[in-house]
C-alpha cells in the first residue's frame, strides 16, 4: 500500500510467486505507507514455497495494527511486525505454516523496543516453520520488546491439500519437554543478549 491513513485489509486470497503478500511498512528512508493504524483480517496468503527463497514473506506491517484470523503458507516470513516505543500491536488468531530449508519464521518482531505493547494469543505455528518467533531477523534489527506466548499453539500441522494449520500444543499446557523443543524455536534474549523474552 502507498498510502497514508487508516488501513483496512480482509478477506483477500493471494496465491503464487509472491514477494510479500500484504505490505504495510513504513520505513524511515522509504516510506510506502504512513498509516496510523491497520487492520488485517481474514486473508489467505499461500506462497510458492522454495521457488522465492528468503523473499517470500506473507505479511509485512509496521505501527499499531490489528492482524487476525489470516491464514498463511508456503512462505518464509509468516507476519512480520515493527512497532515504535508506546505503539501496540495485536496478533491473534492466525495459521501459519513455513517452508522449512534453515529459516523460516512464523512471526518475526523487528525493531521494536520494549515500550511498546505487542499481544499474540490464539495463533497455529505449524511444525514446517524452523522457527516460531524471532525477536531479531539481522544483526542490528533486534526487539526489546516482552512477548506473552503462553497462550499461542506450537508444533501444529500444516494439512497441504486443505491449505490449513490445526491442532497444536498450547505453550502453557505442553509437557516439559515440549516447552523445551518449542522454546528452542524461538529467539529471544535467551539467545542473543538484548532481545525481549
Amino acid at each position: 500500500i502507498f498510502a497514508a491513513g487508516p488501513a483496512i485489509i480482509e478477506n483477500n486470497t493471494i496465491t503464487g510467486k509472491i514477494r510479500t503478500g500484504i505490505y504495510l511498512y513504513n520505513e524511515a528512508d522509504s516510506p510506502f505507507w504512513t498509516g496510523a493504524g491497520a487492520t488485517v483480517t481474514g486473508n489467505t496468503i499461500t506462497g510458492a514455497g522454495a521457488a522465492l527463497g528468503n523473499y517470500s514473506m506473507g505479511i509485512t506491517v509496521s505501527g499499531p495494527a490489528t492482524i487476525s484470523s489470516n491464514t498463511v503458507t508456503e512462505v518464509w516470513y509468516g507476519i512480520t511486525i515493527s512497532a515504535a516505543a508506546g505503539e501496540s500491536v495485536t496478533v491473534t488468531n492466525n495459521q501459519l505454516s513455513g517452508i522449512g530449508g534453515g529459516y523460516s519464521v512464523g512471526l518475526s518482531v523487528e525493531a521494536t523496543p520494549a515500550s511498546a505493547t505487542v499481544a499474540l494469543s490464539g495463533n497455529r505455528y505449524a511444525t514446517t516453520l524452523d522457527n516460531y518467533i524471532v525477536l531479531e531477523d539481522s544483526p542490528g534489527n533486534g526487539s526489546a520488546v516482552n512477548l506473552d506466548a503462553t497462550g499461542e499453539y506450537f508444533d501444529a500441522t500444516f494439512n497441504a491439500g486443505a491449505g490449513t494449520v490445526t491442532g497444536g500444543t498450547l505453550a502453557d499446557s505442553g509437557t516439559l519437554a515440549q516447552q523445551f523443543g518449542i522454546a528452542d524455536k524461538i529467539i529471544d534474549a535467551v539467545d542473543i543478549g538484548g532481545l525481549g523474552l
